[in-house]
Formats: C-alpha cells, structure tokens, sequence
C-alpha cells in the first residue's frame, strides 16, 4: 500500500563498505535515515562514519555526500545531507536522525527520550519519500530485534508508553477507523 511506512534495516557501513551504504539510498531513494548505533563505544570502532563534517565527499565514483545542515539536542542529532548522482545530475536531500543517547547493552536511561526522537523521525517522513533506512548494528541482536518490533507498531499505529517498571503498548484506536 502507498501510504504505508516502508523500512530498510542495514548494518552500519564499515570503511570498506561506505559506497556500498550511500548506493543502497540512492538505489532505494531514501530520504530519511535513522542511525541507532554510535560511532565509537567504549574505544572501539562500532560503524564508519559515512559522511565528512567539513566537506563535500565522493563515496563512490558516482555519489557525492555533503553535509548541509547540522542541529545538536540533548540526546540526538539532525543532519541534512545533500546527495548528488554524479552521473545523472540529480541532487537530493536526505535527512539523517542519529540517536546518541542509546549505549550497547543498556537501555536509554530515559524511554522519553527515544519517545521523542521516534515523533521527530516521524513528523519528517512521508511514504512517497522512499523507505526509511535504519542503521543498526547487527551484532547486538537484542538491539536489532527490539528495533525491528518497534518499527513494526510504528507503522501499524501504536502507541509506546512507560509504566513504573515496564513497557506498556497501548493499540492507539481511533474513533472513526473502519479497518
């Protein structure tokens, strides 16, 4: 159905695999990306950084990234790429929500916080805008799980809400829906 959210979940890029990354949203005309996974954890390399915060970058011999636009809040960040078809011409934005406050093996110390990055991803996508690529790290399968479950009831309407002591899905209904 048109007016249904579509995701892509893909491992974040290493060095070796960036072009490969960046050919996948030009591919699949993607222009939202959002990246639940760190840089660096702990000291270790986690995913490549796939974009240069200071100038435009040919990640592939086709595909030029560069950063326009960068806004800081406590807990994510929101980067607007431009993405160039070299070949073609064609020049795109691509907005890209990072979540920083989200540290392997541990929850968020605040589900507000995730809360309310989820509305902000939300508020910027509309379906005929391509799939919503998600970046996670794979070798965290509680992760990738939990990331998958969540766009699912995303998609289907539901609503996330924190009890005392666990999660709490509440099927948000409306009034008037007929299905």
């Amino acid at each position: 159905m048109v007016n249904e959210k579509q995701f892509i979940s893909a491992q974040g890029p290493i060095q070796r695999t960036i072009g490969d990354f960046w050919r996948l949203i030009d591919e699949q005309s993607c222009q939202v990306i959002v990246m639940l996974t760190g840089i660096e954890e702990q000291g270790r390399i986690k995913c490549a950084q796939y974009w240069s915060d200071d100038q435009p970058t040919d990640v592939t011999a086709h595909l030029r990234v560069t950063l326009a636009s960068r806004r800081d809040y406590s807990d994510y960040v929101i980067r607007r790429f431009t993405l160039q078809n070299l070949d073609t011409g064609i020049v795109r934005d691509v907005l890209h929500f990072h979540f920083i406050a989200w540290r392997d093996f541990l929850a968020p110390e605040q589900p507000s916080w995730l809360l309310r990055f989820i509305k902000r991803v939300n508020e910027h996508h509309c379906p005929d805008r391509g799939p919503i690529l998600v970046s996670v790290l794979f070798v965290n399968l509680c992760r990738f799980i939990y990331n998958t479950f969540l766009c699912f009831f995303i998609t289907k309407g539901a609503l996330l809400s924190w009890g005392r002591s666990d999660w709490h899905l509440h099927r948000h209904r409306q009034s008037h829906s007929t299905d």
